[in-house]
């Protein structure tokens, strides 16, 4: 299972590469690219998080706890950052991304779902929208030259989470053709983002210190994530049940959703591009290691 998602995931991003060299004239594909991204940033994701959010029906506090184990996971993720910038001497700005935050949605939620059934499902879909809802407000605070409040609240994201909020509490049930747009859009935005980390790879002639940086990066990201999941699991005392699905999230590679943030903001897009293909390939070994303990 584990093996066949990892497949799907770099055949996307090989799609996307092959797109890269083929040389169309006339086109001016840089700005095809920065109106797919803004497309995905305040439209796609926004609604993706508002139907997720719709659809939940787990209790306030199981959804609490898990929203502050989240945050701590990437808090620590930025103090790993933090010292991997001062270290190799780079921007924290532009490489704090895929190390803070990680592929809790495509790869984490079946994978939960298969080792833990129902209740995996369950807790890695929370899980999923504490790590979204952080990564658009908070995210795109620490990666904006303007550290500007306003650039938050001018996010879509945010509101559409209250919205989503709204109607779960008061219990107005999802329609059907809801139901079937949200299975739509699950289907097509992770490819859809996945094509474009391949294309940009199509672009890149990787220089021999990205290795050394980004393989840092990887054991920050998905061993550092885990074993501050496994502290603060601990110090919330949660159930036994929740503890594997915080520490198998929480050691998932860098999220393909860094990359659109990367190229909007002036990351180190490169960086962030390597970064989410290595430590997916990463994860073909980490995750079954993982799972064995519990």
């Amino acid at each position: 299972m584990i093996f066949d998602l990892v497949l799907k995931i770099f055949i996307f991003i090989f799609l996307g590469f092959c797109f890269g060299k083929i040389k169309i004239k006339k086109v001016n594909l840089e700005s095809f690219t920065h109106a797919i991204i803004n497309f995905f940033i305040y439209f796609v994701f926004p609604l993706f998080i508002f139907l997720v959010i719709w659809k939940n029906e787990s209790e306030i506090s199981l959804v609490v706890n898990i929203f502050l184990i989240v945050t701590g996971v990437i808090l620590g993720g930025a103090f790993f950052s933090f010292c991997l910038a001062f270290v190799f001497k780079k921007s924290f700005r532009e490489i704090c991304l895929p190390i803070m935050f990680m592929n809790s949605g495509y790869l984490a939620i079946p994978v939960n779902t298969l080792l833990w059934g129902e209740k995996g499902c369950e807790y890695a879909v929370i899980y999923d929208i504490a790590m979204g809802l952080i990564m658009y407000t908070l995210g795109i605070f620490l990666v904006s030259k303007r550290k500007d409040f306003k650039q938050i609240l001018k996010m879509p994201i945010i509101y559409a989470a209250g919205i989503g909020v709204f109607l779960n509490y008061i219990n107005i049930s999802t329609p059907e053709y809801v139901q079937n747009f949200y299975q739509i859009i699950k289907t097509v935005i992770f490819p859809s983002i996945l094509f474009l980390v391949g294309y940009q790879l199509s672009l890149v002639k990787f220089p021999t210190h990205l290795f050394k940086i980004t393989g840092v990066g990887i054991i920050l990201r998905m061993v550092g994530g885990g074993f501050v999941a496994y502290l603060l699991s601990s110090l919330f005392h949660l159930p036994r049940e929740i503890l594997p699905v915080m520490i198998i999230s929480s050691t998932m590679p860098s999220a393909v959703t860094t990359y659109i943030l990367a190229k909007k903001y002036h990351g180190a897009i490169d960086y962030t591009a390597s970064m989410v293909i290595f430590s997916t390939l990463v994860s073909l070994l980490m995750i079954p290691i993982i799972a064995s303990f519990f």
